[in-house]
């Protein structure tokens, strides 16, 4: 333009020199005539590239089945899937009671009491007399037993040893011997077993004294017969009766009401069962507590020695502690709350075991007061693990499953959706691949639901039974979990926001393991998405400045003009152009073409494709478009122009997948025709 406006001023230049030369007349009219001036505004070469590029997501392939094939990628990471307190155990507890067994009392001394001559006939000792033929009842306390207030007696003997200090016979007509406090009987000799004693004799009676009840005073009822001296006179000595002594052996007693002397320490050995299915050779507690808890049902002060064989405090000593109580305390505890760097140890390196082994041994302090014992008396043992987060375990490990903390992560679709918008695409091979790096020693298993939106559409797709392999990486591609459906389930916009979540199984075959708590899973993902589908809608706009003169006298003189558009499609669908011109403010001026073109929009047929879907002949297009009145105006006045290519595609739903290569552009040419009026 600038070149034909040199022509005109240079004519102009050599018409004045002219004129210099010359007499003009006064009425002289100067010509007038049109110049037609052609001019290019625009030629662009659009790649689909640009269209939808990033620099660092948008690639071609360069292997030979798909030279030029342009994709969409991006790798994210996505948060790692740690167990920190999810290594947990449950809650163990073991209660255990001991009885006391024997009871020891003191010494139970021989007991005895005397029934004299005198008692029980008319006779007094010491005295020359004949004596009757006399049968009379005789009762007589016993010296008392200092060993107990009462008993019950388990087994054992009481000898009852009778002398006859007299010089006749002696008869027992049956004996009983009762206790003083209630009367009850203790033993029983019936009148159908007399015992007759000679003169001056002994006799031993033995009494079974099973389950007997006793008291510390004891009473001797008999009925004495005697037939007498024959009419003799006989002396009698000083002590005439009879000696009656009790000696009590092999005491086992059952109960007993009593100052009690120390009893015989006794113990228990046994073992807590932690689990039923986890067999460790080590755990390390992070966190956690427990309780001993104990009863004394004795009524006596004791003391008991509690050691848990394999259960090691952090120090690496086993855990033993002396814990004394008093007589019938009950509920006594005692608490650990906090096990952080506690262990659990097999007792036998390299084996496994489920079980915490302790032992308790008791001894009781001999008591300064009246107590009451019972064989079956005892002390009880709670041993208590609430439950625990673990540091690390070893072992053959039960499933330890957790609910995963959600993971999202977002793609980053570059300016796609700056440039490119559509109705619906349908994309015909996407993969994502998530990469699931182990630094664990032990198998993970998740069951999960990925979630995408695009902010208006929510849809999933489930990812069952995917096995996480120790110390390596596990990668699964979503083409097999359903990615090119849930992909598909969209319109209008892909989803760019995806939410993980779900459920994760530590060790889930139920190997022997070691497990710690920083064990985690890292993942990332890798996204690729083939430039090959199908879209409705698709339309690509950009913002061109028009290269023409603004110049006012040229503007001015402008009488006609006409756009004409030439495009050429490589990209494998129908196009349609059209745009909109706007000030330098971003005021629209006109549409292109205007409204009173009979053309609304040019359209540009798809291009020829061959049987792998490559672009062979391109589409051609070449449109001439009016400008009138003032829109000639406003077109030389320095707009921008916004082009945008639409694809004529089949209604939504319909698409079928074609592929986009890298070398697929548009080509688009657009010059102008200008009629200037030069009248001087």
């Amino acid at each position: 333009m600038r070149k034909n406006k040199l022509t005109i001023i240079t004519a102009i230049f050599l018409s004045v020199l002219l004129i210099r030369c010359v007499d003009i007349p006064n009425d002289l009219v100067l010509p007038v005539w049109d110049v037609n001036i052609e001019m290019p505004i625009i030629n662009r070469t659009y790649l689909l590239e640009e269209a939808i590029e990033d620099e660092n997501l948008i690639n071609a392939y360069n292997d030979p089945d798909r030279f030029g094939l342009l994709f969409y990628s991006d790798t994210i990471d996505i948060e790692a899937i740690s167990i920190e307190n999810n290594l947990t155990f449950d809650g163990f507890t073991e209660s255990v009671s001991q009885k006391i067994g024997s009871i020891r009392i003191n010494d139970v001394d021989p007991v005895t009491t005397n029934i004299s001559i005198a008692d029980w006939t008319p006779v007094s000792p010491g005295t020359q007399v004949i004596i009757p033929e006399v049968e009379n009842a005789a009762q007589n306390d016993f010296t008392l037993i200092t060993s107990f207030e009462s008993a019950v007696i388990e087994s054992g003997n009481l000898t009852i040893s009778i002398t006859n200090n007299s010089p006749v016979t002696t008869e027992f007509r049956g004996i009983n011997i009762v206790n003083s406090s209630d009367q009850s009987i203790f033993l029983e000799l019936p009148a159908s077993s007399p015992i007759s004693i000679d003169p001056f004799g002994n006799e031993d009676v033995n009494f079974d004294l099973t389950n007997k009840v006793i008291s510390s005073q004891l009473q001797l009822k008999s009925t004495l017969y005697t037939p007498g001296s024959n009419g003799n006179q006989v002396e009698l000595p000083g002590d005439a009766g009879a000696i009656i002594i009790g000696t009590f052996t092999e005491l086992v007693i059952k109960e007993v009401r009593a100052v009690l002397p120390q009893q015989a320490p006794f113990g228990i050995d046994d073992a807590i069962e932690i689990s039923d299915s986890n067999f460790v050779e080590e755990v390390v507690f992070k966190s956690g507590s427990f309780d001993i808890v104990i009863d004394n049902f004795l009524d006596l002060d004791l003391e008991i020695d509690l050691h848990l064989e394999n259960f090691e405090e952090p120090s690496g000593n086993t855990y033993r502690t002396i814990i004394p109580l008093m007589k019938n305390d009950r509920n006594k505890v005692v608490n650990i709350p906090d096990l952080n760097g506690w262990k659990i140890v097999s007792n036998v390196p390299g084996e496994l075991s489920n079980q915490v082994f302790y032992s308790a041994q008791v001894t009781t302090r001999e008591s300064d007061h009246v107590a009451t014992l019972n064989k079956d008396d005892s002390i009880s043992i709670r041993i208590d693990f609430k439950e625990s987060v673990l540091k690390n375990v070893s072992g053959r490990i039960a499933p330890i499953n957790f609910a995963l903390d959600t993971k999202t992560f977002e793609l980053d679709v570059g300016n796609l959706e700056e440039n490119f918008s559509f109705d619906e695409v349908f994309i015909d091979d996407p993969d994502l691949r998530l990469n699931l790096t182990s630094v664990s020693n032990v198998e993970f298993k998740l069951d999960g639901e990925l979630t995408a939106t695009n902010g208006t559409q929510t849809n999933s797709l489930m990812l069952n039974n995917v096995l996480i392999n120790p110390s390596s990486t596990t990668s699964i591609s979503l083409k097999d979990y359903g990615l090119k459906e849930l992909i598909n389930s969209f319109s209008k916009e892909l989803p760019e926001n995806f939410a993980l979540t779900g459920n994760v199984k530590i060790n889930p075959n139920y190997k022997i393991v070691s497990v710690a708590a920083d064990d985690s899973v890292t993942i990332d993902s890798e996204l690729e998405i083939p430039l090959k589908f199908g879209i409705a809608g698709g339309s690509f706009v950009d913002t061109l400045e028009l290269e023409v003169d603004d110049s006012s006298e040229s503007v001015e003189n402008v009488n006609f003009a006409a756009l004409t558009m030439e495009i050429e499609n490589y990209v494998p669908v129908a196009l349609n152009a059209k745009g909109t011109l706007l000030d330098n403010n971003g005021n629209v001026l006109i549409p292109i073409p205007p409204d009173y073109n009979e053309l609304k929009e040019i359209v540009v047929e798809a291009p020829t494709v061959d049987s792998d879907g490559n672009v062979v002949e391109p589409g051609k297009v070449t449109q001439k478009i009016e400008m009138q009145g003032e829109d000639v105006q406003k077109f030389l006045g320095d707009p921008q122009l916004i082009l945008t290519l639409s694809m004529l595609t089949p209604p939504a739903g319909s698409t079928l997948p074609v592929k986009f290569n890298i070398t697929d552009s548009v080509k688009v040419k657009v010059f102008g025709t200008l009629d200037y009026r030069v009248d001087h």
